[in-house]
C-alpha cells in the first residue's frame, strides 16, 4: 500500500469556460464555476500530486469528498 507523507502538494489550473458554469448544467442565472467542476479540479490536483509516486500501471480514484464551496468564480 502506498504511504503518503504530509505536505504533498499538487496543482491544476484552468480557465473557466461556458461548459464549466453552474448555469450550463441547469442552475439558470448562476454564471459561476459549478461545484461539480470544482470537485473535478480537486481530483485532478490530487492525481497530479501522487501520480509519480504510484507504481507503474496503477491509478488512484476518489471514493469520498466533503467540501464547502463559498467563493464564486466567473467565466474567464
Amino acid at each position: 500500500m502506498l504511504r503518503l507523507q504530509r505536505g504533498l502538494r499538487g496543482e491544476k489550473e484552468m480557465v473557466v469556460e461556458r461548459q464549466d458554469l453552474a448555469s450550463y448544467t441547469g442552475n439558470i442565472g448562476a454564471e459561476v464555476l459549478s461545484t461539480h467542476r470544482v470537485v473535478l479540479l480537486m481530483e485532478q490536483a490530487a492525481r497530479n500530486t501522487i501520480e509519480n509516486l504510484l507504481p507503474k500501471g496503477k491509478i488512484t480514484v476518489g471514493t469520498s469528498i466533503s467540501i464547502e464551496h463559498f467563493a464564486a468564480t466567473p467565466r474567464g
